[in-house]
Parts: structure tokens; C-alpha cells; sequence
């Protein structure tokens, strides 16, 4: 990992979070089902840690200023790998999975991008804080994020509860989490 990634807090929160059992599988859920921003929702939980707060008004601004990156970027990338996965025979057999696997470093950096913009989007603001627990604030954040976003009821409580379970005790390392920066490229085989 570059010493610009391991420096950066908001990165390496996220990795040990998504490394952690269940979070993956959910957020992967929430984007293909729902379109959901998985930066966003790993923003949602980094400043909910600290105590930090979006109202609406602050997670329609953090959409807004990654969006083009996300759907001019990002989802392109992941489009393509996809679908790289099911060309992987006859004569692509041998060249598909090495693009595939290239790409997936692309977007894992354009995904360190995006943090990049939401860290300083982030630091341009105040939020409110409040007194409760890191885990209430995470979870009105991840409430308002996904109620922009149109998750039914259900599914914003099933997900509250897959991140409960992890967003205690997540705490960024110096040297950043090795092994949750390899989870995150094993994501990308998806």
C-alpha cells in the first residue's frame, strides 16, 4: 500500500471496516440492488465513529461531489470487469483474467480517489455532533444515506444490523490493515 493510502485515515477506516464479517457482502448487495455508493456508505460510518452527523442537506452534498466521478469513472470500470469475467475462454481464456485483474487495481485506485474527494469534501464542512454513542450517529448516517437513496425500511434495518455488529472497535491503524487491503482486491474478482 502507497504511504499516501496508509496515511490517509477516512482509507484506512474503510478497509478495516470492509474487511470485517458481513460488511462486504452487504455493501455489494446495497450497490448492485440499489445503486448505492459503497465510498458513501463507508463515509457514513467514518464520521458516524467520530461522533459526526449528516443531516440530509450534508449527504445530498457529498453525493453531489462525487457523482461524476462515481458514474464517469468507477462504474465504468466495473462494468467492463464484469464483464471480463464471462470472456474468460477460448481465446481470451488466458488474456481476460490478467485484464481483469489489472482493472480491478485501477479500481481499487479510482475507489482510493473517491475517498480522496470525500476526505476533502468532508474537511471543508461542519457537522453536528452529538452526544451519543458512535454506533447512533453511524446509524442515522447510514439511515439518511440510504433513505436518499430509495432502500426499502427492511432492508435499511437488515443492513444497520450487518454494520452494528462491526462499527464498534474500528479504529484506523498506523500502518493501515494489510489483510483488509487484500479483501478489498478479492472483492473485485465479484
Amino acid at each position: 500500500m502507497s504511504t499516501a493510502r496508509r496515511r490517509q485515515p477516512f482509507w484506512r477506516h474503510s478497509l478495516k471496516l470492509y474487511a470485517a464479517a458481513g460488511i462486504a457482502p452487504a455493501c455489494l448487495a446495497l450497490q448492485d440492488d440499489h445503486g448505492v455508493d459503497v465510498n458513501l456508505l463507508l463515509l457514513c460510518c467514518w464520521l458516524g465513529s467520530q461522533g459526526r452527523v449528516l443531516g440530509v442537506r450534508d449527504m445530498r452534498a457529498a453525493m453531489t461531489s462525487v457523482v461524476h466521478w462515481q458514474r464517469n469513472v468507477i462504474q465504468p470500470l466495473r462494468t467492463v470487469r464484469r464483464a471480463l469475467k464471462s470472456m474468460a475462454h477460448g481465446a481470451l481464456a488466458d488474456a481476460a483474467p490478467r485484464l481483469r485483474q489489472k482493472l480491478s487495481r485501477l479500481e481499487l485506485d479510482a475507489e482510493f480517489q473517491e475517498h480522496e474527494l470525500l476526505l476533502q469534501w468532508a474537511a471543508s464542512r461542519s457537522f453536528a455532533r452529538r452526544p451519543d454513542t458512535p454506533q447512533a450517529a453511524t446509524a442515522v448516517n447510514l439511515r439518511t444515506y440510504l433513505r436518499l437513496m430509495g432502500v426499502p425500511e427492511a432492508r435499511t434495518e437488515a443492513t444497520l444490523a450487518a454494520f452494528a455488529v462491526n462499527v464498534t472497535g474500528v479504529a484506523a491503524t498506523p500502518s493501515g490493515p494489510t489483510g483488509a487491503h487484500r479483501t478489498v482486491i478479492r472483492r473485485r474478482a465479484r
